[in-house]
């Protein structure tokens, strides 16, 4: 008996025993669900987040989440070794075209990145009309 009602139970579509399960159950998985539509919904308002901070920082070129990830951690981690409030803001300020940049370069030692990081912020500053 007990076989059998394994072997009915794999051949139910999942639909059939989600409507099967008791109620009890059928609130847990309804319930499980919410976190994944509250984590899409967050990552969709990061994304907007983003491209409002690169709008506010006077960016005027063409958005690229990459180049513009890598040149706020570059500010981050700036940040990271001095701990000064203001290191971050004044790092990423007009776009990255600012004199805090290089020196955050410099002092995190990644000149061999910085004929790379200087064409990300050309790219992500675009030109002033």
């Amino acid at each position: 008996m007990l076989k059998q009602h394994i072997l009915h139970r794999k051949s139910s579509s999942t639909a059939s025993t989600f409507q099967m399960a008791p109620p009890s159950i059928r609130c847990v998985i309804c319930l499980s669900l919410i976190p994944l539509l509250l984590l899409s919904s967050t990552v969709a308002k990061k994304r907007t987040l983003q491209k409002r901070s690169f709008t506010a920082l006077g960016c005027m070129g063409i958005y690229d989440k990459a180049k513009f990830a890598r040149l706020s951690r570059v500010c981050e981690e700036c940040y990271n070794l001095y701990r000064l409030p203001s290191v971050q803001d004044d790092c990423r300020s007009n776009c990255f075209k600012n004199s805090m940049f290089p020196d955050c370069v410099s002092a995190l030692l990644l000149e061999s990145e910085e004929q790379k990081l200087d064409h990300f912020v050309n790219y992500l500053y675009g030109k002033k009309k």
